[in-house]
């Protein structure tokens, strides 16, 4: 089983790896526990607030700071899911994700510039 912490290691972020270690030795159960720090490959995840908690590479939790109970909880729904999802794909380097909508377009430009013309 694979935790992954989501922050930049703000206070909230250490209490959420905090409480994700008080978890497991809760259950008694072993995982390897992950920090990732990078804002880009935060966003990759599609969490816009921190901190976030992934279970193996599932994002579970974003924006707040659940108890240790709470994070045993999914912990015993993810293994009692058994399986494993595919894991998801590295973001590409050098391109940001694809959150970002288009630019608007103004169609008052438009018709300022087209009444300019006339003369």
């Amino acid at each position: 089983m694979k935790i992954t912490v989501l922050g930049k290691g703000c206070r909230n972020c250490e209490r959420l790896e905090a409480n994700a270690r008080t978890a497991l030795a809760g259950l008694g159960q072993q995982a390897e526990i992950a920090h990732e720090r990078d804002p880009a490959e935060i966003a990759a995840w599609g969490v816009m607030r921190t901190p976030g908690l992934a279970i193996d590479d599932e994002l579970v939790v974003a924006g707040r700071v659940p108890d240790a109970q709470e994070i045993e909880r999914l912990i015993a729904e993810r293994r009692a899911a058994g399986a494993r999802p595919a894991a998801r794909a590295a973001p590409r380097p050098g391109n940001p994700p694809r959150t970002r909508r288009p630019p608007r377009t103004s169609t008052r430009a438009t018709t300022a510039s087209s009444q300019r013309t006339s003369g």
